[in-house]
């Protein structure tokens, strides 16, 4: 059953539209109905439709912005226009929009009918969900190929690519030629999946990226370290914006249909010569963002980058074959890292280590150390390299140990969720500052914020998700604050109080103000004011 909203300025159409609802039977159902764009944009989020039926001429928001605003949160939407007017205007901006269809009023319910089949046949092909898992696996098989994947494998960890691989590349079909190239690496967000989801969540990540991208640019993708990894070259610069809101559409697929969320890191845009160890390393640093931004996000790298504290990052050793404890920490999974810890102590414990027992030590030492962001936090906050070397050579027991790189396993885990919190805190802050010294004009938009602070929509949507809020509502807010202080002052004029603070038209900001505060201006000055 999907799920429906309708937004119509008119109570006659939307009971029409509701009546026409019911007949189609058991496949739609009706979560809400709003009588303008602005309404629906706010609360239409937050019901999480399928299918968007609106109007386009609505008080104060269009329904083409309403479209715009409610795909950045819900990629898989699909949108279905009503109108009484010409559509011949809007019919690009729509088509760029993804509009399914336009209904003329009056609205016959024949056509309506035509239309919602139409829509549910687009929402099937697009969640269509084939649980034959060995035909899945043949056909993931086919596509990876296992040599491709080998190479693509060996790529990732290196910095520069010799010659005699570049030929072999070349002989496996894989062409490194693309003048701009990115990582983008999807993950589960859950560690208790089965083997069979682990395989169901690699080939259909795989099946809608190959549909999503086939015709536009040249990717390779491939399994690394149980991830779905996708390497993406270009001629030209890659569409990032583009690029990440085609990657949520993904995201949002894998979701519906399989049940269980994934998330998606993503590495910066490089121009040849490439680093493609560094790329990787990039991408697979994004994801680690998810012990505290959330689940279910496209994470990209460069805003990421841009949020981290100014805290410098010494001391990093590089990978060794204790590099699964230095992962495990690094994505804050504890009670992996703790178990992993103790499995290594255990082993190294027995007479057959006793000439190495100290050189393991070290490893297990140095690669929690290295799944650190701050080590100069550490060094400061807990203990310098000297004193945790002092320390751990004096332990006694088996049982001392452990019980020491557990310790050191819960500091390193809250210095990294410290970091990146303070690293999201301070985009926020940014964000914040901008909307409160820009939300006065009328023409805002989420857009804006992003060019002028560099960072992409969804970033921003994930930023103030985090926070409990969103674009709207904070930008409502901060008007409605202003419009109240301005309210105490009977010099004010109630329109011109609305241009004050960023409403074009009167009538919508009395709309707004009556919403946030239970009274529409006037109302409001007089209770407060005499």
């Amino acid at each position: 059953m999907y799920r429906v909203i309708i937004a119509d300025d008119e109570e006659s159409i939307r009971n029409r539209l509701l009546s026409m609802m019911e007949k189609l039977g058991d496949d739609f159902l009706v979560v809400g109905c709003f009588e303008n764009g602005a309404d629906t944009l706010e609360s239409g989020i937050l019901l999480e439709p399928d299918i968007v039926i609106t109007d386009i001429r609505m008080p104060y928001v269009s329904g083409m912005e309403l479209i715009k605003g409610i795909k950045n949160e819900l990629p898989l939407v699909q949108t279905v226009i009503v109108s009484g007017y010409d559509t011949f205007d809007y019919a690009k901006e729509a088509i760029d929009l993804g509009v399914v269809a336009f209904l003329t009023k009056p609205i016959m319910f024949e056509e309506f009918k035509a239309t919602m089949e139409k829509v549910k046949q687009s929402l099937d092909n697009i969640l269509s969900f084939d649980r034959n898992l060995k035909d899945l696996e043949e056909k993931a098989q086919t596509t990876l190929g296992f040599i491709q994947s080998d190479d693509l494998n060996k790529l990732m960890s290196l910095k520069e690519v010799p010659e005699n691989l570049v030929n072999k590349f070349k002989e496996d079909e894989i062409d490194l030629n693309g003048q701009y190239q990115m990582i983008a690496i999807f993950d589960c967000d859950d560690d208790d999946l089965s083997y069979e989801q682990q395989d169901i969540f690699h080939v259909y990540v795989e099946k809608y990226f190959s549909e999503e991208f086939k015709d536009d640019i040249v990717f390779y993708p491939f399994l690394r370290e149980s991830k779905f990894v996708v390497l993406v070259e270009n001629d030209s610069p890659i569409n990032v914006e583009k690029f990440v809101n085609r990657l949520w559409e993904i995201l949002a697929k894998v979701k519906r249909n399989c049940k269980f969320s994934i998330s998606c890191g993503l590495s910066d845009m490089m121009e040849k010569p490439v680093n493609y160890r560094k790329l990787y390393r990039h991408a697979k640093r994004s994801l680690e963002y998810r012990t505290v931004m959330g689940k279910n996000l496209v994470l990209y790298y460069p805003d990421l980058e841009k949020s981290d504290s100014p805290h410098p990052k010494s001391g990093k050793i590089d990978e060794n074959e204790f590099l699964n404890i230095t992962y495990l920490v690094s994505y804050g999974k504890k009670d992996d890292a703790l178990k992993r810890t103790d499995a290594v102590i255990e082993a190294i414990s027995s007479p057959n280590y006793k000439d190495n027992y100290y050189f393991y030590l070290n490893n297990v030492m140095n690669a929690i150390l290295k799944s650190c962001l701050s080590l100069c936090k550490y060094y400061k906050n807990v203990e310098s390299q000297i004193e945790i070397t002092n320390r751990l050579y004096s332990l006694k027991s088996r049982e001392s140990v452990i019980d020491f790189f557990h310790t050191m396993i819960d500091d390193v885990i809250q210095i990294n969720e410290k970091q990146r919190l303070s690293g999201l805190q301070s985009s926020y802050e940014r964000i914040k500052k901008y909307l409160e010294a820009n939300f006065t004009n009328p023409n805002l938009s989420i857009d804006d914020v992003g060019y002028e602070l560099s960072y992409s929509i969804s970033y921003i949507s994930a930023i103030l998700k985090k926070n409990e809020t969103s674009f709207t509502k904070m930008t409502t807010e901060l008007r409605m604050r202003r419009a109240i202080e301005l309210l105490g002052d009977n010099q004010n004029h109630i329109i011109a109080i609305a241009k004050m603070t960023g409403y074009s038209d009167p009538y919508y900001f009395s709309h707004c103000f009556k919403k946030y505060t239970g009274m529409s201006p006037d109302e409001y000055r007089k209770k407060h004011t005499s």
